[in-house]
């Protein structure tokens, strides 16, 4: 039975709510890059009508680029503070969809996601996603060296997609492009 076949009379269809992040570019071209691939990202699920443009946040490394539209810098804190906003906001059942473009690294066991400042490593993006246990999460991990991410980020009512199968793929990514 789906989803929406098992709700009760009076129940509301589950809401999906979308976090997108672009991290630490490096370079022009990567920061150009990024931006494209999640602004592309954040059209198509809004203009199809799938979630609104309330339930999206999208933070960057450069929010001047789209300050009508970039709720604010890639940052720790921020990225922090959007999760909880997420987690406050979703009921159990809810879907949960966190994408994450740039670049990764692995090093002595530890995976990580480049933003502007300190990264957040897996085990800290695993912390992250514990208050959304009751709902459907989705991570994608569109970086290099993000295979490593699986490992940490598996769970019930996860799905976890990465750019890469390993940590040691280190070269640049295309796949936020595609996805």
């Amino acid at each position: 039975a789906s989803r929406v076949a098992a709700q009760l009379p009076g129940e509301q269809p589950p809401s999906t709510h979308v976090l997108i992040v672009t991290g630490a570019s490096g370079e022009p071209r990567f920061a150009d890059a990024f931006f494209a691939q999640a602004s592309a990202f954040r059209r198509a699920v809004i203009e199809n009508g799938a979630v609104p443009d309330s339930a999206v946040i999208f933070l960057a490394e450069d929010p001047r680029r789209a300050p009508a539209v970039i709720a604010g810098r890639s940052v720790r804190e921020n990225v922090i503070g959007a999760l909880q906003t997420i987690a406050r906001r979703a009921r159990p059942g809810d879907n949960v969809l966190v994408l994450l473009i740039g670049h990764g690294s692995w090093q002595d066991g530890v995976s990580r996601f480049n933003l502007p400042g300190p990264d957040l490593t897996d085990k800290e993006w695993a912390e992250l996603l514990r208050p959304l246990d009751r709902q459907v999460v989705a991570m994608v991990v569109a970086a290099s060296a993000s295979g490593e991410f699986v490992k940490s980020l598996s769970g019930r009512n996860r799905v976890v997609i990465t750019a890469t199968k390993s940590g040691f793929e280190r070269n640049e990514t295309v796949f936020a492009e595609h996805f």
